[in-house]
């Protein structure tokens, strides 16, 4: 059976996955069962590696400076590492 002339609007928003639910935005909640709809799910796999790469380097200086194997970071390397580190961090949690 064809379908007759089959018009699909687009929609796009950010939410996060809770349980394995998407929560959908109030707007769109007057969608019946009727309806059909077509999912495309975008992530940024990256966000947790970066973050994790950057958390370790700066517990393994911390772990290091008190078992007296090494000095701190200088500032500039302290800077630019807690710069990306606190960047990466509030860009993760801002879409929670």
């Amino acid at each position: 059976m064809l379908q007759k002339d089959l018009i699909m609007y687009a929609v796009e928003f950010q939410a996060s996955i809770k349980d394995g639910m998407i929560q959908i935005p109030e707007e769109y909640l007057n969608l019946t069962n009727n309806h059909h709809v077509k999912l495309i799910m975008m992530y940024d796999k990256n966000d947790d590696v970066e973050l994790e790469k950057n958390r370790t380097i700066i517990v393994e200086q911390v772990k290091n400076y008190h078992n007296g194997t090494s000095t701190l970071l200088n500032k500039e390397e302290s800077s630019a590492v807690m710069g990306s580190f606190m960047k990466d961090l509030k860009s993760k949690h801002a879409n929670s």
